[in-house]
């Protein structure tokens, strides 16, 4: 079972952008993430959301540039 770091990480390799940036971002802090990464915190369902939408945001604009690019 993935975790939701590791379905935010995919979601990020994906987009072509770094966790470390979304979650800069939405406030979450560089130790936060660190810490998850270290596996001595997990990411809460109420963080992934947050974090979540903001890669939905990332992707509409990815979208929106490639259709302007065709």
């Amino acid at each position: 079972m993935k975790t939701y770091l590791d379905q935010l990480e995919a979601r990020c390799t994906e987009l072509g952008v770094t966790l470390d940036k979304v979650c800069r971002a939405e406030g979450v802090a560089a130790t936060t993430l660190s810490r998850w990464r270290k596996g001595e915190y997990q990411c809460r369902e109420g963080t992934a959301m947050v974090l979540s939408r903001r890669l939905d945001k990332i992707a509409r604009s990815v979208r929106r540039a490639l259709k302007a690019a065709s």
